[in-house]
């Protein structure tokens, strides 16, 4: 993960527990919608770092999966390395939705259209 955050973005340890990462904040995330902002808040808690500093160890496998999907958030414009990557390659369907990286909970209904279309 480390690899990808942007260069001014820093992760804080939990202080006297420097195996755990602090949540990011909702302003941290961009979140702007008052009850997205307060489900957020209430149920955030740190997350283990070392899911964020192991590398991840690709096998080959995805080839073998038939139906591949990216969908990015473009509020901020966090990962478009990886939307920019896909968005011609035929084996991907892509999409774009103008929100924060919590799609679920800020564009729900938006989200489940895409993914019922995804099912055979």
């Amino acid at each position: 993960m480390f690899n990808v955050l942007p260069p001014d973005r820093h992760l804080v340890t939990v202080p006297g527990e420097d195996w755990l990462v602090a949540p990011i904040t909702s302003a941290g995330f961009g979140l702007k919608r008052p009850e997205v902002i307060a489900l957020w808040e209430s149920k955030s808690t740190p997350h283990p770092l070392a899911t964020l500093t192991q590398p991840v160890q690709m096998t080959g496998g995805i080839g073998r999966i038939k139906q591949k999907m990216y969908i990015l958030a473009t509020d901020p414009p966090r990962f478009t390395q990886f939307y920019d990557k896909l968005k011609n390659d035929p084996a991907w369907t892509v999409h774009t939705l103008p929100c924060t990286h919590f799609i679920q909970l800020e564009m729900p209904d938006e989200l489940t259209a895409i993914l019922l279309k995804a099912i055979p």
